[in-house]
């Protein structure tokens, strides 16, 4: 058996469920909705948490499972981000080394608490935003891959020689001459190549 979590909202992770996640069975990838990094704006938006916890989540995991993949949602523009808070933002980002990160600019919507709120960056500062954080993504998204090299791991086949790792990489299977692999099998293999993604059984 293998668990994957999908999101997990940092006001609902207590040490009770990173705890639990420790388990062998819990997959190494994990999905954080963020939003900002910056506790001002963060009450702007009636986020229940604290960047700090954040903080514990990430490095608690990190702590039990070896680099797990770790992504985020983060959303540039929000009501109350000036230049100083998205640099907030922006540099948590940069500091925590996110495996990937999912940027939305921020788009107000009728009939929502926040659609009242008129202090916000425009629509243009708030798509310069949006690509930093795309690139920043990018980067240490690439950056991620490329240190699994040489790392172990399971891989899950899913069609013909190809399949999705423990920490949610999609890869190639090499295998030794002769060997036949199992529809649905899971394997235990290391990362042999990176660019492209294989795995060596």
């Amino acid at each position: 058996m293998r668990l994957r979590l999908s999101s997990m909202e940092p006001d609902h992770v207590d040490d009770r469920l990173l705890n639990a996640v420790a388990d062998y069975r819990v997959q190494p990838h994990f999905h954080i909705p963020i939003q900002s990094a910056s506790d001002k704006v963060l009450r702007v938006v009636n986020r229940n948490y604290s960047i700090e916890h954040v903080w514990h989540i990430i490095k608690t995991l990190r702590s039990i499972k070896d680099d797990p993949f770790i992504a985020c949602d983060v959303i540039a523009g929000l009501p109350g981000e000036d230049d100083d808070e998205f640099m907030v933002t922006y540099n948590f980002m940069k500091d925590v080394e996110f495996a990937a990160m999912h940027v939305f600019p921020y788009s107000p919507r009728p009939e929502t608490p926040l659609y009242s709120i008129k202090k916000r960056p425009e629509e243009r500062v708030r798509d310069e935003r949006a690509e930093m954080l795309r690139k920043l993504s990018a980067k240490q998204s690439h950056e991620y891959v490329a240190r699994q090299l040489g790392k172990e791991c399971e891989i899950l086949l899913e069609k013909k020689n190809e399949g999705t790792t423990g920490n949610y990489l999609k890869a190639k299977i090499k295998t030794p001459e002769g060997f036949v692999l199992t529809p649905g099998g899971l394997y235990k293999g290391r990362f042999s190549s990176v660019f492209p993604l294989e795995v060596s059984l």
